[in-house]
């Protein structure tokens, strides 16, 4: 991985600043964050997006410019299309053992599994390694990760996800009142309704399909 010795591809990842909502990054020009050398065959047989990218691109083009939002995300989805190791999505890292060292702050793990769920939609990730994701996270859900959780739930439509930080949200909201101050809940409560009515759309394209079946 990252060996530019037998690689075909060459991926120059720079920051997706036009959607930073960080004016510092917005003003900075030094994009670039990382190139990176890698297997079109690894990242095809894992990503549906880099397959199609690869094909646009023609077979002879073996340099690609990929946008992030946040760079460890991407580097840690890279490295899982190499060692298929789950582990390594939230901050984790197989040794020479086979045991996986994991980052201790539940509160790091849950930032980077939010910006690594998000890339797991974007790039079209098979369903079962988006699910070991959302299983993880569903298990850091705690009143300081609860925002960012929630978001990238509603973000990428993930409804298992989705509901398990609304039912904390309705379980422990007399906690939460006490420890979020105006602007934590006035984000908390936009994101409720967000995804209330995802869910209720849901809801309600289920019963028409219901009402529809012979």
């Amino acid at each position: 991985f990252n060996d530019p010795k037998g690689s075909d591809v060459t991926l120059k990842v720079t920051k997706d600043v036009q959607n930073s909502t960080c004016a510092s990054l917005q003003n900075d020009q030094r994009q670039t964050l990382w190139i990176c050398y890698a297997h079109k065959m690894v990242l095809s047989q894992h990503s549906a997006t880099f397959r199609d990218i690869f094909r646009s691109g023609g077979e002879n083009s073996s340099e690609f410019d990929v946008k992030v939002n946040d760079f460890d995300a991407f580097r840690v989805l890279l490295k899982y299309f190499y060692n298929c190791n789950p582990d390594v999505l939230w901050g984790g890292h197989s040794g020479s053992s086979g045991t996986s060292s994991m980052i201790k702050n539940d509160d790091a793990t849950a930032h980077l599994l939010c910006n690594v769920i998000i890339l797991l939609e974007r790039y079209q990730i098979i369903p079962s390694v988006t699910f070991a994701a959302v299983q993880k996270a569903i298990s850091l859900i705690n009143p300081t990760t609860l925002l960012s959780l929630f978001s990238a739930a509603v973000s990428v439509c993930n409804l298992e996800l989705g509901m398990s930080c609304y039912s904390y949200t309705v379980e422990n909201f007399t906690t939460l009142l006490l420890a979020f101050d105006k602007l934590q809940l006035n984000r908390l409560i936009e994101t409720t309704e967000s995804f209330l009515a995802y869910f209720l759309m849901k809801q309600d394209n289920l019963q028409r399909l219901q009402f529809h079946e012979p």
